[in-house]
């Protein structure tokens, strides 16, 4: 702790400097990366870890699956053959889609239909023109149902395309595109002319697209049709019956006019996208459906083929001047192939069954935290505010790993259809992306299992689901720094117990509250409680808003982040009435760290600071401020901080001072 700290700094004028102004000094940015953390060097520990159990795994001992885990890794760390394989395993599989326009001058168009192409890419694990996907009804949350929105963009975000600020990355992209078609085997001139046409094309897109700032409000996304609804709606270039049939009749699901679907956001979209299909050329069209595939395959290919463009590329995206080691690149590929398989390994070793145990009884404590908070809050009816506590009490939470993956049967049928040979690392690849859409639309006709994990348990993060209204720690993050059963309190309520609490006021953030204890989106507060939450969540919105990026001069998306910002500060807050209820509880002040000086309520708070630590090269930045719904970390210490007057009242912090303004802000 004393290794990241600025001690010369004052934690009442920039708490962020003193708690981590030694960490960029001490832990350097490696070259391959666009930015280092506290979160990344818990990653990079992780990794080396599933490196080792991978390479290290007594075959002999494992049940299949595991040893299909060690294939897929294998496959991947076979650089010379997948150099020696060269283009040719994409090749073949353009050539299946009907071949990519750019490779052939003379491609005949009268054989194109877009639906089908769209039908045939989504199958291959690409959503190309608007996302598809099946998943919980948001107002039926126990009944699966098909769901469409906009589209996602080749670069981070829509400001890529239209924003002059990344005129150099627009640029980088085009280049990118035209070098990516020439390595496939096309000419230059060919090469040069359609990816240009193309990109313009992605801009138009682009130009469709409603920033995600303006999408948080789920009431006024959601919009239920049928398909012959939608298809009465958006009549013009897309055949929704006959592309939703060309998939679904893959997983025997018979689909017809009468089935229901959600679109996300004003039809609008599909309608502007129809008439920009109906006036673009099919060869442009055609070319871009196709790069989602050839996009997505070149980081699986060969490195002499396409490795010097792809780091030119990285290198202006992101600002890394190096690719990532290749086994940091093989046991990423593996663990986002077989989550649950890489899972099992890692908790087998590494995770100490007493962390589930201590996050249990955290959790307890910062969820009877929140409620003594709802029974405080002033602009809340008393109706609604038992509800809200009814619904805080309902949170389930899912702690280190599910139960299911120790189960050889249950792992054995989940990755039956995954199928790694040694020696066709790309086709691997290809199988896992048609498997996972193909477990994804089976489930149209089946209830949601509310019990499945979306993420790995070697995961380092956590999350909550407004559906499922379900908070889950996976072991990764329940180690150092953020838990350690030989931590003192402060530091685990400091650490794990914020990152708890955050998770826990997600179900009450701008998004979260608007679903019910079952999960169900439901106008369940009255519109004069709404008003008056929206009031408080402008303050966090405009204090945010106000914040400068110091390495690109330009303001964090207050809007944008509001959910995440409002979760940091319920959980730093819950998180310190927990933790002084746990003092309260022993009767005395826990020891203090020998060598600091500072006292258990200064620990918790240097806890906290602690694990946003880190940097980011100014392209990561530019990206965060964009496409991120999290403030950079800076701004996840200072702003939740400075309107702590716990946190003012630990380091004595003058009021008035930069981190004990007049002005705090409180949504919870």
């Amino acid at each position: 702790m004393l290794e990241a700290m600025n001690t010369s700094a004052n934690p009442c004028d920039d708490f962020y400097d003193y708690a981590c102004g030694m960490w960029n000094v001490r832990n350097v940015m490696p070259s391959n990366r666009a930015s280092y953390s506290t979160f990344g060097k818990l990653r990079d520990e992780v990794s080396l870890k599933l490196k080792d159990l991978l390479e290290t795994a007594a075959a002999e001992k494992q049940p299949a699956t595991l040893i299909k885990a060690r294939t897929m890794y294998k496959s991947c760390m076979n650089m010379s053959l997948i150099n020696e394989r060269d283009v040719s395993p994409l090749l073949l599989i353009l050539h299946e889609l009907g071949d990519w326009p750019v490779l052939h001058p003379s491609w005949n168009e009268s054989g194109y239909d877009v639906n089908e192409l769209v039908a045939k890419v989504n199958m291959r694990g690409k959503n190309v023109l608007w996302n598809q996907w099946v998943s919980a009804d948001d107002r039926n949350s126990d009944s699966n149902i098909i769901q469409f929105d906009q589209g996602g963009l080749g670069m981070p975000s829509r400001d890529y395309f239209l924003d002059s600020r990344y005129s150099s990355q627009l640029n980088a992209y085009r280049k990118f595109t035209t070098e990516i078609a020439i390595a496939l085997g096309g000419d230059k001139a060919t090469s040069a002319r359609d990816m240009n046409d193309m990109v313009d094309f992605e801009i138009s897109l682009a130009n469709i697209t409603v920033p995600q700032a303006l999408r948080r409000n789920y009431d006024e996304l959601y919009n239920k049709f049928t398909v012959d609804d939608l298809y009465k709606k958006v009549t013009n270039a897309i055949d929704w019956r006959r592309l939703l049939k060309l998939q679904f009749d893959e997983v025997n699901v018979p689909i017809d006019g009468s089935r229901e679907v959600v679109v996300y956001g004003p039809v609008v979209y599909f309608e502007n996208l129809a008439a920009l299909l109906g006036r673009t050329p099919k060869r442009t069209v055609a070319n871009y459906i196709l790069w989602k595939i050839v996009h997505s395959s070149v980081y699986h290919l060969s490195d002499s083929a396409f490795g010097d463009i792809k780091q030119r590329y990285r290198q202006v995206l992101s600002g890394s001047s190096t690719p990532p080691p290749r086994w940091v690149t093989c046991v990423g590929t593996t663990t986002d192939s077989l989550e649950m398989v890489i899972g099992r390994l890692f908790v087998e070793k590494y995770f100490d069954k007493a962390a589930k145990r201590t996050a249990d009884e955290m959790i307890k404590d910062l969820r009877e935290s929140f409620t003594s908070m709802l029974a405080e809050v002033t602009w809340m009816d008393e109706n609604t505010r038992k509800l809200a506590i009814a619904k805080a009490n309902a949170i389930s939470e899912r702690i280190g790993y599910p139960e299911y993956i120790m189960d050889d049967k249950y792992l054995a049928s989940k990755y039956k259809e995954v199928l790694p040979q040694e020696t066709t690392y790309f086709e691997n690849i290809a199988n896992i992306w048609n498997v996972e859409v193909k477990d994804n639309l089976k489930k149209v006709n089946e209830r949601v299992d509310k019990t499945e994990w979306s993420t790995g348990p070697a995961t380092v993060n956590a999350y909550y689901s407004s559906s499922k209204n379900v908070i889950v720690f996976p072991a990764g993050i329940l180690q150092p720094p953020f838990y350690s059963k030989n931590f003192p309190k402060s530091l685990n309520y400091g650490g794990i117990g914020v990152v708890i609490g955050h998770e826990i006021t997600h179900g009450f953030d701008d998004q979260g509250r608007q679903f019910d204890l079952n999960g169900n989106l439901k106008q369940w507060w009255p519109q004069e409680v709404i008003e008056k939450f929206t009031k408080r969540a402008q303050c966090i919105v405009d204090q945010y808003g106000s914040y400068v990026v110091p390495e690109i001069n330009m303001k964090v998306n207050g809007k944008l982040t509001q959910g995440e910002n409002i979760a940091d500060n319920g959980g730093l807050k819950e998180a310190y009435i927990a933790y002084r209820k746990w003092v309260q509880r022993q009767g005395r002040e826990e020891d203090v760290l020998p060598g600091l000086n500072l006292n258990n309520n200064q620990l918790f708070f240097l806890s906290f600071a602690q694990l946003w630590c880190g940097a980011k090269r100014p392209q990561k930045y530019m990206e965060q401020v964009k496409s991120d719904p999290h403030s950079p970390g800076r701004f996840r210490v200072v702003g939740t901080v400075s309107n702590s007057q716990e946190f003012a009242d630990a380091y004595k912090c003058p009021v008035g001072s930069k981190m004990n303004p007049v002005k705090k802000c409180h949504v919870w």
